[in-house]
């Protein structure tokens, strides 16, 4: 009778400890995974080596993804209960619907108990990106990085013209896009019959959908409509695109990323654009480039108080790991540690996933964004999401060149979305 007595004992102390083996019975190694820019921004080899020498008879191993097309072999891997990499970063959420729909992926809320450590709290973090890591509600991807959309300013091109709000001591923020067309055009400036200045840029490349998603969210403070689908429909949107058509064939918006998607930046840390409607941290690259205080941050209409678009590098841990609990403390004290965190902010102009880094920061200008990032919204997790990134430029691009009218571009834009497969993966 003692024996069945101790033996239920075991196995009710077993089922106590839920679906992650305890971190002392696992394999104290794992490998990390990542792009090769991730590796380098994140400065996940300094925050591996730390971590091994806070941990004793620990290894961490880092590896370099090719790109993002070589997921599905770790499907079929982790289908299998096998795999060669116990911490994956992923650029896009999205990216990791192929391992949810088949129940691959860690819940880091459930299952790792993530949240419960302090420190670590889910008001510890930057709201859209664990906005960015849901799905299905549940956080199958743990934020590491996030990036907003905002309006970079050129700091001395808007003193010049007088848009500086010397209280402040930042660009003047736009309450409409009559006004974001108005500063342009005191911006613009023409030499020779040769643009000197660019007035702005306007990102209507391959990441159109960012700039549409960013803009509705800051008119209208949501990106859906009453049955909770994506929409873009409302006459503020209208009169947005109305105003783009005007200042793109006037020139004072740029068309440079009809071509190339990074014309944008470039031409911003060059000294040569004056604002840049894109990701936040381009104002970091033009410091970088031109030097200390060339350049800040403003938003577009309702985007400070309203929110923009966001998005993150998320971290995804297999359920075929033999480490997972190992692999979560590694994100923890690793990639979600001062040193990764901080650097990745001031050297590189990544956002930190944990607010409390927003203090390290070297510029003010971080502050400003943490606010927009923090109401912000992210690409809707749909199983046709790809279609946003690869058929709204097109539209938008025939509706300021004029080949299509504004009612046929509203249409368009919605045919994608009712073409979309908007169910949960």
């Amino acid at each position: 009778m003692k024996k069945i007595l101790s033996v239920m004992m075991i196995l009710a102390m077993l089922m106590s400890m839920g679906s992650v083996a305890l971190a002392e019975e696992e394999p104290q190694k794992i490998t990390v995974m990542g792009l090769s820019w991730q590796i380098t921004k994140i400065f996940i080899e300094e925050a591996a080596a730390q971590f091994e020498k806070d941990h004793p008879g620990v290894e961490v191993v880092i590896e370099t993804l090719p790109d993002y097309a070589s997921l599905p072999t770790y499907a079929v891997n982790w289908m299998n209960g096998e795999t060669d990499v116990d911490v994956l970063l992923i650029g896009d959420a999205n990216n990791a619907a192929q391992f949810v729909s088949r129940d691959l992926l860690y819940d880091f809320e459930e299952d790792l108990k993530f949240f419960e450590e302090e420190g670590f709290a889910k008001e510890d973090f930057l709201g859209v990106g664990l906005l960015d890591g849901t799905i299905n509600d549940k956080q199958y991807g743990m934020p590491i990085i996030c990036e907003a959309y905002a309006m970079n300013c050129n700091n001395a091109a808007m003193k010049e013209a007088g848009l500086w709000d010397e209280d402040r001591d930042a660009p003047v923020m736009p309450a409409t896009w009559d006004d974001v067309y108005e500063y342009a055009k005191k911006l613009h400036k023409v030499e020779d019959g040769k643009v000197a200045t660019q007035g702005a840029v306007i990102q209507w490349g391959s990441s159109t959908f960012a700039t549409l998603i960013a803009a509705k969210q800051g008119m209208d403070g949501t990106i859906y409509d009453e049955n909770g689908i994506l929409s873009f429909e409302s006459e503020n949107f209208r009169k947005m695109l109305e105003v783009w058509q005007k200042g793109a064939k006037e020139g004072i918006f740029s068309k440079e990323t009809y071509a190339d998607n990074m014309a944008g930046r470039n031409s911003f840390k060059a000294g040569i654009t004056s604002l840049l409607l894109e990701t936040g941290g381009a104002f970091v690259e033009a410091d970088v480039n031109l030097g200390p205080g060339t350049a800040s941050l403003s938003c577009f209409p309702g985007g400070y108080e309203n929110g923009s678009y966001g998005f993150s590098t998320v971290a995804i841990i297999p359920r075929a790991t033999k480490s997972p609990k190992l692999a979560a403390q590694f994100i923890k004290e690793g990639l979600l540690g001062k040193n990764s965190q901080t650097g990745t902010l001031n050297v590189y102009g990544k956002m930190p996933a944990l607010a409390r880094y927003f203090e390290n920061a070297e510029l003010k200008d971080w502050q400003f964004l943490q606010v927009v990032a923090n109401n912000s919204v992210c690409t809707p997790k749909y199983k046709g999401a790809t279609k946003l990134s690869t058929e709204l430029h097109p539209i938008i691009q025939s509706y300021l060149d004029e080949a299509i009218t504004l009612d046929e571009c509203m249409d368009k834009l919605q045919a994608v979305i009712d073409s979309m497969e908007k169910s949960a993966y």
